[in-house]
């Protein structure tokens, strides 16, 4: 094919096929001319029987030449329909094949990778289950650091109340000393019970962030049990893995039919089923359809692992 730069007027490249249809075909094709020459010459009101005996002569001698035209394509189609043909079959037929001992010895990682779905599913349960023991362990935790936190706070009020009191005494003399500790004294374990009850509240702080963090991952860990995981077993340049599906399959054709109504007879088994595959996809499939059974079975896929 030659190459044309922008602009340029030049006609553009004709297959060879077609040149070679135009001269084989030379002969309609004249015919075809003639027939646009007579055209002009027909009246464009007819007036009287003769004008309507040209058209439709005109019209007759149009409508041959256009079933001839048909009866040369498909003439000259029909050995590529055949060679068509053909090579569906010689590629078609090795590719089917080829797809059902695929089908076939893929399925052989089915028990194998269900025996591993259950596992790591039992292994996620475990885990969850854990998280959750750690979980309450923190909660339990942080509620016993929010007593001691309480308990530190009060003694802390205790403490500066009494400090409090021991100034207001010192403040005022007294004819005798008054017995127990000294305000200096009184003030030092204030001083401690305040320090006490920030190391408390600290603690509770930190015992309640735990927990958080806890119950957070006990959560994660529990949706990740319940909604579970497809098992992949990537070796050999592929990954295989096994995904839970639901299918659908017939039970009781007349129930089918009979549910279609005045339309069931039109319809085969074949577009009933896939019909029922892809209602079966729908995750807003109704919830029963009469003849139908739908239940979950699990589907092994096995893909080339990408390059790195």
């Amino acid at each position: 094919m030659s190459e044309r730069g922008i602009g340029d007027n030049a006609a553009p490249d004709i297959d060879p096929f077609l040149i070679k249809l135009e001269e084989d075909n030379r002969a309609l094709k004249e015919r075809q001319a003639d027939l646009e020459i007579r055209r002009f010459g027909l009246p464009k009101t007819p007036a009287c029987d003769e004008d309507v005996a040209l058209i439709n002569a005109w019209v007759v001698d149009a409508r041959k030449l256009a079933r001839e035209f048909e009866a040369r394509r498909v003439e000259v189609k029909e050995p590529y329909l055949k060679r068509g043909t053909l090579i569906d079959g010689f590629f078609g037929g090795i590719r089917k094949l080829l797809q059902e001992g695929a089908d076939a010895v893929e399925a052989r990682s089915g028990p194998y990778l269900k025996v591993k779905q259950a596992r790591e599913d039992a292994e996620r349960r475990e885990k969850a289950r854990l998280a959750q023991e750690a979980a309450d362990k923190a909660r339990r935790e942080a509620e016993e650091a929010r007593r001691v936190q309480e308990e530190a706070a009060k003694a802390e009020r205790e403490r500066v109340a009494a400090a409090e009191a021991a100034a207001r005494a010192k403040a005022q003399p007294e004819p005798e000393k008054p017995s127990g500790p000294s305000p200096e004294e009184v003030e030092a374990e204030a001083r401690e019970a305040a320090m006490e009850a920030e190391r408390a509240r600290m603690a509770l702080l930190k015992a309640e962030e735990e927990a958080r963090k806890a119950q957070a991952l006990a959560e994660r860990e529990a949706a990740k049990a319940q909604k579970g995981a497809p098992v992949r077993t990537q070796v050999g340049g592929a990954s295989a893995k096994v995904n839970p599906v639901i299918v659908g399959r017939v039970q009781n054709w007349p129930a089918v039919l009979a549910g279609l109504g005045p339309l069931g007879r039109y319809f085969t088994e074949a577009t009933i089923q896939d019909a029922i595959d892809r209602c079966a996809r729908d995750p807003k499939r109704p919830g029963e359809i009469p003849g139908v059974a739908f239940f979950e079975e699990t589907q092994v896929k096995t893909t080339a692992s990408r390059a790195r």
